[in-house]
């Protein structure tokens, strides 16, 4: 999902973004994607702004359970619609998890950079390293991001 906001999707960004919709899971990464000096956070359509309820599904898996969690859109100081990167992901997480989650922060320096606080000292850092995004009247908005996982047993607590 992007680093910079697309007025209008061409053909070509258009096919893109629907040919890795119908390939899921077997996704590889292409040319398009925005790769590097990701400064700005992703950016939403005018529609999304507000509370959702969601229902996430494991779309190779179609026996999964659904994941039933929220989200929250809002714009930003340039009226440009944003997530809540951190209550997004914390409520994601918390429907995956449950009580092992503590919480999720974000970087306060970049939007596309978040820690996840675990039980028993771990913590999950997530990097997004590329985005794409896109808008068509027939299929509706589309985005993709890549994100770097790192986790680890440095952080501390009491329980």
């Amino acid at each position: 999902m992007p680093g910079f906001a697309v007025e209008g999707l061409d053909q070509d960004q258009a096919m893109i973004l629907f040919h890795r919709q119908q390939t899921w899971p077997d996704w590889q990464l292409s040319g398009s994607i925005y790769r590097s000096g990701l400064r700005e956070d992703l950016f939403y359509p005018k529609w999304f702004e507000g509370f959702w309820e969601i229902e996430s599904r494991d779309l190779s898996d179609p026996e999964q359970l659904i994941l039933h969690h929220f989200g929250s859109f809002h714009p930003d100081l340039k009226h440009r619609i944003i997530g809540d990167r951190a209550f997004n992901v914390e409520s994601l997480a918390k429907a995956l998890l449950g009580e092992k989650l503590l919480k999720v922060v974000d970087d306060p320096i970049s939007p596309n950079r978040q820690l996840a606080f675990l039980k028993g000292g771990f913590f999950l850092e997530t990097t997004v390293i590329g985005r794409s995004q896109g808008e068509d009247p027939l299929r509706g908005f589309f985005a993709d991001e890549f994100i770097f996982a790192d986790h680890s047993l440095t952080f501390r607590n009491k329980d």
